[in-house]
């Protein structure tokens, strides 16, 4: 509640993203792209891969497989 009274915004315009992608971010620790999904309130941790695409690919798959109908988009 606290942060609501300050303004707190979850998703403010000026936020910048390791990935073009929801759902996917950047380890700098090992140098990998980690893949998640946000399903029934709950997070699923996919993996990590080598590539941005790779993660994208996966959560794409898991996405289709829960029959869930959130296409991976490129942030703006």
């Amino acid at each position: 509640l606290k942060m609501i009274r300050e303004g707190y915004d979850p998703n403010p315009v000026d936020r910048t993203y390791s990935s073009k992608y929801p759902g996917i971010s950047f380890q700098a620790s090992n140098q990998k792209w980690k893949a998640n999904i946000y399903y029934a309130g709950k997070q699923i941790y996919l993996g990590v891969f080598d590539s941005e695409e790779e993660a994208m690919k996966a959560r794409q798959i898991e996405l289709d497989r829960l029959g869930v109908k959130d296409s991976c988009r490129i942030r703006k």
